[in-house]
């Protein structure tokens, strides 16, 4: 049904498109916006061995450890092009560091809900893929085998910065008024920083819920990594390719600024696998998604 309504989008907008007015152009010029960042990083198998399985972290319910960082709230935006009445194209540059200690094990058939549901607040084994990540890497067994009950979990200290163009559809009811906004968009991005895979026995959650960074975010449930055992550690330094997705519901763009509504973006990008030393290091997908609830920019 969630595909289903996101293939009608395009042709919704083709018939709004219709009744759009000329509007102004985005120009350059420095912002502020006020929001907030959800990390969605998680490490997966090797192409050789497991390429498809996530070990650790990823989107999980209860959203565990995710505290709902605040946003660096100052950003630079580049001219927009105007390619027609509802369509435009334009650069766009990112910054920042994506810090996380006790990234949470992926769940097999169950959740971290159903887990709190049913008053289990240890992650039982079994329900992780501690066993198969065991098996696939042999040269960590004894390490895992000589825990009572062991999970996996992840922490990292990278900075990243993102730089790449987007094109977007979008439908405005007046010259200065836009609804509405989507777009897709492809760059480069630049990870330096290191991370390390862990063993814990056992990670376990808390029975309650914390509020955010921001209290509007909502709330979080911590997760803990208790007995760690260090794995393997890696450094990153690296170049990829990042796929970049925004949404805005309303902007008011004037000749000396902008203001806007609502707004969404998510950046993922995954490293290649020569980071690795060996076939035994995990691949890390750096995925963030960040939330503004409303930001202005002043034009040059």
């Amino acid at each position: 049904m969630k595909l289903k309504f996101l293939l009608l989008i395009p042709f919704v907008f083709i018939g709004l498109a219709t009744f759009c007015y000329a509007t102004k152009p985005r120009s350059m010029g420095v912002g502020l916006k006020y929001g907030y960042t959800i990390d969605q990083t998680g490490f997966r198998g090797t192409k050789e061995s497991s390429p498809s399985t996530f070990y650790v972290g990823g989107s999980t319910d209860e959203k565990i450890n995710q505290i709902g960082k605040n946003l660096n709230p100052i950003f630079f935006q580049f001219d927009e092009e105007l390619l027609n009445d509802f369509l435009s194209s334009y650069w766009y540059l990112d910054f920042g560091r994506l810090v996380q200690t006790n990234k949470p094990p992926v769940l097999k058939g169950t959740t971290y809900t159903d887990l709190v549901n049913s008053k289990s607040f240890v992650v039982p084994t079994e329900k992780t893929y501690t066993d198969q990540f065991s098996k696939t890497y042999p040269k960590f067994s004894s390490t895992i085998n000589n825990k009572t009950n062991p999970a996996l979990s992840a922490d990292y200290f990278v900075s990243r910065a993102s730089f790449g163009r987007t094109w977007n559809i979008f439908y405005s009811s007046s010259h200065n008024h836009r609804w509405i906004s989507l777009g897709i968009g492809f760059g480069i991005n630049y990870i330096e920083g290191s991370y390390k895979i862990n063993v814990c026995d056992p990670f376990f959650i808390s029975d309650k819920l914390k509020p955010m960074y921001l209290n509007e975010a909502g709330e979080y449930r911590e997760g803990f990594c208790a007995n760690k055992t260090e794995l393997y550690y890696s450094k990153v330094n690296q170049f990829s390719l990042e796929l970049y997705i925004p949404f805005r519901f309303y902007s008011y763009i004037d000749q000396r600024f902008e203001f806007n509504l609502f707004e969404y973006e998510t950046y993922a990008s995954e490293l290649r696998n020569e980071i690795r030393s060996d076939d035994s290091v995990l691949v890390p997908k750096f995925a963030i998604e960040q939330l503004n609830f409303f930001s202005i920019v002043a034009y040059f």
